[in-house]
């Protein structure tokens, strides 16, 4: 089958992730159909899409690693752009995805039938692969009933420790203040638009930057300084100085001061 072809059998077309109105389309329909909904294909549906961040994974991966972003109409300089403007998405959440895949994959190939239900309960396991990546799941899975296996718990199984421990940094107000609003703009929490700025730096293809832990970020006040004068006085120039306004004070106000008083 040629790759490049922009018209697919119909036998070999899966639509992934549904368009907007395809959503308001099924919305509309379940609306209608009230409490007459078949629970034996409700069932179905939910089973069905619990594991489709695994099909959005595979063929993600196979238009970076076949460069099929280069037959598109829009002229994609690499597979980062085709992420940001095509999927409307960081390069670093389409990357996450794709490794999430490539767990799932193997531990299905391995005889799992129960496997992480959603890209984040992958992510931890996304450093192994092969035995250990199976001695790992397994260890998982045996820890805890399945509807009590959060991405959290896999991470604490996994690496013993919670997933994403938060580390902290401090900016200043003006710093933070301009953060929340460029957020509140884009429509993102501050962590969020932080994470897709530094998701988004590399211009490069080859982008491999994977932050490891989110940031907490503390807003402190910068504390008043003391200015300093820019040319200190010297030690002879106080002494200068001093004598000056002593004098100053004896012509005014007719004050006396004793010799030892004369200096500092």
């Amino acid at each position: 089958m040629d790759i490049t072809s922009d018209i697919l059998p119909d036998s070999l077309y899966y639509p992934l992730p549904p368009s907007v109105s395809d959503v308001l389309t099924y919305a509309s329909e379940l609306e209608e159909e009230g409490n007459n909904i078949n629970f034996k294909w409700a069932d179905y549906e939910i089973k069905n899409h619990l594991l489709s961040y695994v099909k959005v994974g595979l063929v993600a991966q196979r238009v970076r690693f076949y460069r099929l972003w280069r037959h598109a109409q829009e002229n994609f300089k690499n597979f980062k752009e085709y992420c940001e403007k095509g999927l409307g998405k960081s390069y670093w959440v389409i990357k996450k995805i794709i490794e999430a895949a490539r767990v799932t994959l193997e531990l299905a190939q391995a005889g799992f039938t129960q496997l992480p239900q959603y890209e984040a309960q992958a992510r931890p396991l996304t450093k192994f692969t092969g035995d250990t990546l199976i001695e790992k799941w397994q260890e998982v899975i045996t820890s805890a009933p399945a509807h009590r296996i959060t991405a959290t718990h896999v991470s604490e199984i996994v690496d013993g420790e919670p997933q994403n421990p938060k580390k902290r940094i401090s900016l200043n107000k003006d710093v933070y203040d301009e953060l929340v609003e460029k957020a509140r703009t884009a429509g993102k929490k501050p962590d969020e638009l932080l994470r897709e700025l530094l998701g988004n730096y590399d211009p490069t293809d080859d982008y491999d930057y994977e932050p490891e832990t989110q940031t907490e970020i503390v807003v402190e006040d910068e504390p008043e300084k003391t200015e300093e004068p820019e040319n200190p006085l010297t030690q002879k120039e106080l002494e200068n100085w001093l004598l000056d306004m002593k004098n100053l004070l004896a012509e005014h106000y007719g004050l006396s001061f004793s010799p030892s008083s004369n200096s500092s």
